[in-house]
């Protein structure tokens, strides 16, 4: 079976509903809109959540979900902008269907909050990755030997 791997930009509270789903399917009636807008490149999704979702909720976070690729032929790729930025529109009524063609949970790629901007506005790391870093640094050091 061919995949594709799709992103998508979330805010807190689009997350909070993945969460109480075990990150294994997308809200529907939730989401308030008429189409769910699961995007072909991470960049994209990652320039969405950083200009979109930060300044709207002082959070963004990028998911990523791999899909059965033929599920995905009954919808037309939409270009709206620039090459990388193309989505797809799956209409809301159709979350369940789409739900059930998800191979695999739903991926939390970065998360980034308002506060961990530079004075240009510029957002200097995802949290997620910074967390790993840190980890990282405090596994080699000498605190490692208090565990």
């Amino acid at each position: 079976m061919k995949t594709t791997t799709l992103y998508r930009p979330i805010g807190p509270e689009q997350l909070a509903h993945l969460k109480q789903r075990d990150f294994a399917a997308f809200p529907g009636e939730e989401m308030q809109q008429k189409f769910f807008y699961p995007l072909l490149h991470e960049s994209f999704a990652r320039r969405l959540a950083l200009e979109w979702y930060l300044p709207q909720f002082g959070a963004a976070h990028i998911v990523s979900f791999d899909i059965n690729s033929h599920y995905l032929e009954q919808f037309e790729v939409k270009r709206i902008g620039g090459p990388e930025h193309t989505e797809y529109r799956i209409p809301v009524t159709q979350i369940d269907r789409l739900n059930k063609q998800l191979l695999g949970k739903i991926q939390l790629l970065s998360s980034y909050q308002a506060g961990a901007l530079n004075s240009a506005g510029q957002v200097i790391t995802p949290v997620r990755s910074n967390f790993f870093h840190l980890a990282g640094q405090l596994s080699n050091s000498s605190l490692s030997c208090l565990a």
